[in-house]
């Protein structure tokens, strides 16, 4: 015979409570993931690895929702180390490090239940081993890979890409409107030179001279110092910003540990140069001057029209797909200052600059960029496009998106004198009839069956706007050959008109092997010219055209 005893509602839910919390406090933590908060190069990735020396982070497992599997590996509220030299426990919370038979315990810098973070000691033997992380009597291990010198650096957003945390030496942040100049003496902070004397406290053996080369625009800069700052685990890299760096605003920045041909990267961050300094501009990019854009922001609203021309070409079929697009946008000031760049700017590298992605997983596919928000105008009923030879092409509006017209044409789009016309115009735009010339595709002259991830390797190409640009791009999967463990893309951008561009080995060399993995190699043409229509504040030309393979990765 069972018996059963009724317990009033509030004890039920208070046991409730007791049983939950003890069930949490008996897992383990389950740490998952150890990166260098600088660079944050992924688990799997042939660069991934914590330098002797060097700061960490620890991440635990996260289930799809985000919540956190297994045990915290820290208490709920931040706790950061309240003073020099760093203790090995932190509010519940220490790591240990063992490689081969010899273990370490790390000074730790900061714990939390989702990240903790601490030193390697400079003493960790070299090689594969194993992290574990103990928060109030509870333990959990993942792998780590410790290696000599591995320097990641800082980045504003702190993802490892993008812009990176560079100063001049009064600690003013090298930004968009305090670019850098050739001459100029710069701070490159980050962490991961490699071993020092003291990783609990400041080191005081100064420059440790290691092995390494930074690359400003894929030109060497002069070293002044490299070694540890006012901190444990903290590094500085002094240089001075090299002659001959091709300017813009997001010129890149890498540095390679080891001779020419080493592959030990760091992420590829960017920086702003400029011949005189001051506020950073990419009119090679965008095709708009920089005075015309500050125009355009000055004013209450805008009205801007967009005239797209894109033109692919693949090796597998589909073989060849184009589109012809015009976009009428009215924009108010606060509008402009924040959609602007969804039509006449983008994210790619200064001209003569490259920068790398590395992303865990697999990221899936986007939908691609919707229309900026701002009132829609009506031009017409369609936008006829006369081609140099051959049938007009109409693009047709629809009744769902007002002012967007779309053409798909059915053979290539040749260079040559274009024009465009609104027949008798429409609600919200005059009737207009204007002329331009479109550029020559691009053509790539030495596509290549297989390229070696090692050394630089030289693009040739013919055609193109001499006013604009290609882009060089390709992808690859890394992790034991198969591409299980993530995606490494790069982005070169070079002048068209140089008709060739050399990517360096420290660009290829984040690429893995292909394999039995996925990989492509793209060039793309681009160009933005303004061209004139009747009660448009801004109307522009933008023309792609691209070829894209898949070599074999070597």
């Amino acid at each position: 015979m069972t018996r059963t005893t009724k317990l009033p509602l509030a004890t039920l839910l208070a046991l409730e409570t007791l049983l939950v919390a003890s069930s949490l406090q008996a897992q383990n933590p389950a740490p998952a993931a150890v990166l260098n908060p600088a660079s944050n190069i992924p688990v799997g990735h042939f660069n991934w690895g914590i330098a002797q020396g060097s700061i960490f982070v620890v991440y635990p497992a996260f289930d799809q929702t985000g919540k956190i599997v297994g045990g915290s590996l820290g208490p709920a509220t931040i706790v950061t180390a309240p003073s020099l030299p760093l203790g090995t426990t932190l509010s519940g919370t220490s790591i240990k490090v063992t490689v081969g038979s010899v273990s370490v315990d790390c000074p730790m810098v900061y714990t939390l239940k989702s990240q903790v973070a601490a030193v390697l000691p400079s003493t960790t033997p070299l090689g594969a081993g194993t992290l574990t992380v103990t928060y109030n009597g509870a333990s959990g291990s993942t792998p780590i890979r410790v290696v000599g010198s591995n320097f990641g650096i800082s980045t504003v957003d702190g993802s490892g890409t993008g812009a990176a945390v560079v100063t001049f030496p009064s600690y003013q942040l090298v930004d968009s409107t305090h670019s850098a100049k050739p001459g100029d003496t710069l701070v490159i902070w980050g962490t991961g030179l490699g071993a020092a004397n003291s990783d609990a406290n400041i080191a005081t053996n100064g420059d440790l001279k290691t092995n390494i080369t930074v690359w400003i625009g894929g030109v060497a800069a002069p070293l002044q110092y490299r070694g540890r700052s006012a901190g444990p685990g903290l590094d500085q890299i002094n240089v001075v910003v090299p002659d001959g760096v091709s300017p813009g605003c997001s010129v890149s920045l890498v540095i390679q540990t080891g001779g020419a041909q080493s592959l030990v990267l760091s992420n590829t961050t960017n920086i702003p140069i400029m011949p005189g300094g001051g506020t950073c501009s990419d009119p090679g990019l965008t095709g708009i001057t920089p005075a015309t854009i500050s125009g355009l922001l000055a004013k209450p609203t805008a009205r801007l029209a967009a005239l797209q021309f894109q033109q692919d070409n693949t090796i597998s079929a589909p073989t060849f797909s184009a589109s012809i697009n015009a976009i009428f946008l009215s924009f108010t000031q606060q509008q402009l200052a924040s959609q602007l760049p969804k039509l006449i700017n983008n994210t790619d590298p200064s001209l003569g600059s490259c920068q790398v992605a590395l992303v865990a997983g697999n990221p899936g596919g986007g939908g691609g960029d919707s229309l900026p928000n701002a009132t829609q105008l009506d031009a017409g009923a369609s936008i006829v496009f006369t081609a140099p030879s051959g049938p007009a092409l109409t693009a047709t509006g629809t009744p769902l998106v007002k002012g967007f017209y779309g053409a798909t044409p059915t053979s290539a789009l040749s260079g040559g004198a274009w024009q465009a016309a609104n027949g008798k115009g429409g609600a919200d735009i005059a009737p207009f009839s204007v002329a331009f010339q479109l550029a020559q595709p691009v053509a790539w002259s030495n596509k290549a069956a297989s390229i070696d991830r090692t050394q630089s390797y030289l693009v040739k190409w013919t055609g193109g706007d001499p006013n604009g640009y290609v882009r060089i791009s390709g992808s690859t999967g890394f992790g034991n050959g198969t591409g299980s463990n993530g995606i490494a893309t790069f982005v070169c951008t070079a002048p068209a008109g140089t008709g060739q561009f050399t990517i360096p080995n420290t660009v290829l060399g984040n690429l893995g092997s292909t394999g039995t993995s996925f990989g492509f190699f793209e060039l793309r043409g681009l160009s933005t010219t303004p061209v004139a229509i009747p009660t448009i504040d801004l109307a522009f030309l933008s023309w792609e055209n691209s070829t894209q393979y898949s070599p074999a990765w070597k």
